[in-house]
């Protein structure tokens, strides 16, 4: 792991040593050769979940042929029309029929899949009150944002940067691909999204990087290969909006009791407590107790049910 932690006098951030010293104690090894690839997807944004999610999969290109050789023969037969891979059509029949083989050959790269899962109660996690008001007044951001929009886009470039300068190395290449999403609406949207993330990991990492690139699946040549990449966070991120959103609610009925969620999602829930992929899984929540105080703690899936610690001091 990079062993330069973000600097820690970050007035707006006060939970951001625990996760520093959280993340620390995971000696997470570094990722990639040459090039570190990072998709993103965003679930959980839906009226009807508790949780928002942004589930981040940085990999090795070079360690992705046996996935990319596993998904080829999916897209040559029961995916040859091209459907997308995507938690909110999973239960549709051939993507179901599909989906398991192609977390099984997921299993098969090495890298880091992170979560960061936040009470939607919360509102500010990442930014301050009028943050994007000062940005645009000093010419930083180049279109206009409102505080919820801003926050949702800075929570995204945040968290991918965060965790790539725990994995990167001196001059790797990275390239970070994220599913459409309305933070690259356009071309200024898309700048700023690039510029904040840029910020973020400048301040986090110590060493010089070699290029970066940006994009979204919007890139994809045909062959669903960008699609199928960002398919691997998008499903995670969904699952664990149902999981914990259910969780919850059955919690604050009786303590303990247990709970429904999807057939797609128990699927899901089962590959990711899965221990016999090749990726190390970091699962970190904000959560707000019924005062109003926000606590965050790191989480282990285990099969069967979520368990719910005490906030702490």
């Amino acid at each position: 792991m990079n062993d330069k932690a973000p600097s820690n006098n970050i007035p707006w951030l006060p939970w951001l040593p625990w996760l520093d010293e959280t993340l620390a104690e995971r000696a997470i090894p570094p990722v990639g050769g040459k090039t570190l690839v990072v998709a993103s997807d965003v679930g959980g944004e839906h009226d009807s979940s508790e949780y928002w999610v942004v589930s981040m999969f940085l990999c090795d290109p070079a360690k992705w042929r046996q996935w990319e050789a596993g998904r080829r023969r999916l897209r040559r037969s029961s995916l040859k029309d091209g459907r997308k891979i995507s938690y909110k059509k999973l239960a549709e029949g051939q993507r179901w029929r599909s989906h398991t083989e192609f977390l099984e050959a997921t299993n098969t790269i090495p890298g880091l899949l992170a979560s960061v899962i936040a009470r939607k109660a919360i509102k500010g996690l990442v930014t301050f009150p009028g943050m994007a008001g000062r940005l645009q007044q000093e010419g930083i951001l180049k279109t206009t944002w409102d505080d919820i929009g801003f926050e949702r886009l800075t929570r995204v470039a945040f968290f991918v940067s965060y965790f790539l300068s725990k994995v990167l190395r001196p001059r790797q290449e990275v390239l970070w691909i994220s599913d459409e999403d309305p933070m690259f609406a356009n071309d200024l949207k898309s700048a700023d999204t690039a510029s904040v993330a840029s910020a973020w990991l400048s301040r986090f990492v110590n060493f010089e990087l070699g290029s970066i690139g940006v994009c979204t699946t919007k890139v994809d040549e045909g062959d669903r290969f960008e699609e199928d990449l960002a398919a691997i966070p998008d499903m995670v991120a969904g699952a664990l909006s149902h999981v914990l959103t259910a969780a919850l609610r059955a919690r604050a009925k009786e303590p303990g009791s247990a709970f429904s969620i999807p057939c797609k999602a128990k699927s899901i829930w089962a590959w990711i407590v899965d221990p016999t992929k090749a990726m190390d899984m970091v699962f970190i929540v904000f959560d707000k107790t019924q005062d109003g105080r926000v606590f965050s703690f790191e989480f282990e899936p285990v099969f069967g049910g979520v368990a719910w610690p005490q906030p702490r001091s």
